[in-house]
């Protein structure tokens, strides 16, 4: 058994333990570059533990639903699950507990995503159970203060970090950074990489190998019209060594989108509060439906709460920081919206 330690902030800590190390580190890579920022040599006591291979589930007693996929009791779920190619059985035990209890065992391609769809549903509902709500966007800092850009993927949120990057701003996170109402927190996971968003800086930093590896990926996702397409994870600590900063003052927050043409638009307290909600719920495949499913069984517990808390997380977060503006963005993102940009916010 091999186990390995995270410690995100003194805030959650998590071990993942497998039971055939040659097998788990073959297919480690994406895991390793998602959660390396957070790495340890151990923890005192884990909020969850995740052990990987074959088990059997005990999911004796149970309610059944959708007809045989989720098998659910009192802090107990069961679920046999698929995206694309890839597959993960998963059983999670003592939900309602201080320590919960995860059995994960994912085929070849579900060693790709468990990290992203088990870890992160157990890390975000941990982090938002204290207080500390997961955002996806980016986050960079300037003077010891944090400038927020809240966004879908594709919106341009990449090439607008690793301009600030360029021009004397530190980085929180580039994928997810986390909200609180004294402090913003850093979350440098894995940046993913596809052939739209790889920026001049970051293209620097890569090896010859990473950019074959990426014209391949971009060749199988034309020959199969869109159906696989397999980003390439990039160590973020290795990328940005010295720009990345542990947490910041919270600031001013810019929820992004795509339009015809760059503009800064006001929004009210409630329609920032509710596309930061929606904004996160529609990146939490599968885990809304393991959510959905568990409080429809257990109306009253606290993880049937989730989507209520992280509003109101979000609600404290929104009331603290200096203003919050809707940014819309060209398709293509030029130099000089870059610097418009960039004089907006520091205005």
């Amino acid at each position: 058994m091999a186990d390995y330690f995270y410690n995100i902030h003194d805030i959650v800590k998590f071990k993942v333990a497998t039971k055939d190390r040659l097998l788990f580190s073959s297919y480690f890579e994406r895991f390793k570059h998602e959660f390396e920022y957070f790495k340890v040599d151990s923890i005192d006591k884990a909020d969850f533990v995740v052990e990987v291979g074959p088990f059997k589930a005990s999911n004796e007693g149970c309610v059944v639903t959708e007809e045989g996929r989720y098998y659910i009791k009192e802090g107990y779920l069961y679920t046999n699950d698929s995206y694309k190619t890839a597959q993960w059985e998963v059983e999670i035990s003592r939900i309602e507990d201080e320590t919960v209890r995860v059995r994960v065992n994912p085929n070849f391609s579900g060693y790709l995503f468990f990290g992203s769809y088990i870890i992160d549903f157990l890390l975000r509902v941990k982090m938002n159970q204290k207080g500390y709500p997961f955002v996806h966007g980016s986050g960079i800092v300037k003077d010891g203060t944090a400038y927020l850009f809240p966004a879908r993927s594709g919106t341009g949120k990449t090439v607008t970090t690793m301009h600030f990057l360029d021009n004397g701003f530190q980085l929180l996170g580039d994928n997810f950074f986390i909200g609180h109402a004294d402090k913003i927190l850093s979350f440098p996971s894995s940046m993913n990489i596809f052939y739209y968003n790889l920026a001049p800086k970051i293209k620097k930093g890569l090896t010859s190998n990473i950019l074959f590896g990426l014209k391949l990926k971009r060749l199988l996702y034309q020959a199969t019209m869109g159906y696989v397409k397999i980003f390439t994870p990039v160590s973020v600590k290795s990328l940005f060594k010295g720009q990345i900063v542990d947490e910041a003052v919270p600031g001013k927050i810019y929820l992004m989108q795509v339009g015809s043409e760059f503009g800064i638009e006001e929004m009210s307290r409630e329609d920032i509060i509710k596309s930061l909600l929606y904004n996160n719920q529609m990146d939490a495949y599968p885990f809304i439906d393991y959510i959905s499913e568990y409080a429809y069984v257990f109306p009253d517990s606290w993880l049937s709460r989730h989507w209520e808390v992280l509003e109101e997380n979000y609600g404290k977060l929104v009331d603290r920081v200096d203003s919050w503006h809707k940014v819309v963005l060209p398709k293509r993102v030029d130099s000089v919206t870059l610097q418009e940009l960039g004089e907006i916010i520091e205005s």
